[in-house]
């Protein structure tokens, strides 16, 4: 299924197909949790508050869930590492919010599975 998303562009072999299909994944649950479409996510474009929030929340969950480096995720999300950077700062600091933080903490726990990882794995 990850392999069939294809939302992310491909980065001309500068990153992993790993990175990728784990970026695919975490954005498709990213989209389905926060109600907006996987390519919203991805777009370059000045989207609304709420697109650019679930899009800071998928770089935030990829990095810490998978342990990616900002600089890979920047590739993956075509954006300069500052702005991931400030993307996790700024998820981290929205957790003081119970209710954020409980969705984010059954978000890593879902993308924690190991079953889960063993499929984008053997997808990629």
């Amino acid at each position: 299924m990850v392999g069939e998303l294809s939302i992310v562009s491909k980065t001309n072999g500068k990153t992993s197909e790993r990175v990728e299909a784990l970026t695919n994944l975490v954005c498709a649950v990213v989209s389905i949790e926060f109600g907006v479409q996987t390519s919203q996510i991805i777009t370059r474009k000045k989207d609304p508050a709420h697109i650019c929030f679930a899009r800071q929340v998928a770089m935030y969950l990829v990095h810490v869930v998978f342990q990616i480096r900002i600089a890979s995720i920047a590739r993956v999300f075509c954006r300069d590492p500052s702005t991931v950077s400030h993307a996790c700062h700024t998820i981290e600091e929205a957790r003081d919010d119970q209710v954020l933080d409980s969705k984010l903490t059954a978000l890593e726990d879902f993308l924690d599975m190991p079953s889960l990882i063993e499929t984008v794995s053997d997808e990629s």
